[in-house]
């Protein structure tokens, strides 16, 4: 009996010196329920997550060979500025069609002649956005030439709803020959590239 009291007293008399060495801080967390917490909560030297932004506009996306052709429609998949609502349409690209000047001659292109795209997009969901200054022509020497106004009916910005058609034509003052880039997001990644 004798024995037996006495090694409660040590144990008690251990636990309280264990309690008193480890602080008020560190026995609380040990008197958590659930142990996993306890692990996550005693772990506060992790880095800061890194902050995302929602993109404003839609982002979409294909596989990464971008390889397109005239006349075959291209279709875009991505989802919309919520970052949820998935998006798509088809983008059929005619062959380019060259001209000399536009305006009675008086609008003369600085490259030798105006290259003009018709772009034909017919959305598959509600809420595809596009927008003219989407391309840009990528010259053979690696040269960027932006969209310029000229031929009619000319391709503008729009939200384009399930089944609805939107058709004109995109021009540029570049060169003969370079790749007609889509590339609809703030990266400026291309998406898709026709030839010519």
């Amino acid at each position: 009996m004798t024995t037996s009291r006495t090694v409660g007293i040590v144990l008690a008399a251990a636990a309280l010196t264990g309690l008193a060495a480890c602080g008020s801080g560190t026995a609380k967390h040990m008197t958590t329920a659930n142990p996993a917490k306890a692990a996550t909560t005693q772990t506060t030297e992790q880095p800061p997550a890194p902050v995302t932004y929602p993109t404003p506009t839609p982002s979409p996306t294909q596989s990464r060979d971008y390889a397109a052709k005239f006349g075959v429609p291209y279709e875009v998949t991505g989802t919309a500025a919520d970052g949820v609502t998935p998006i798509s349409a088809t983008y059929t690209i005619s062959t380019p069609v060259l001209d000399a000047s536009f305006y009675d001659g008086t609008t003369l292109p600085k490259q030798g002649q105006f290259v003009s795209f018709n772009v034909h997009i017919k959305s598959t969901t509600n809420g595809f956005d596009y927008n003219e200054w989407d391309f840009y022509v990528r010259g053979a020497n690696g040269a960027h030439y932006d969209p310029t106004s000229g031929k009619d009916p000319s391709f503008s910005a729009g939200t384009a709803h399930a089944g609805e058609l939107v058709t004109g034509y995109v021009t540029f003052d570049a060169p003969r020959h370079g790749t007609l880039v889509y590339a609809p997001n703030f990266s400026g990644e291309a998406i898709g590239e026709w030839v010519f």
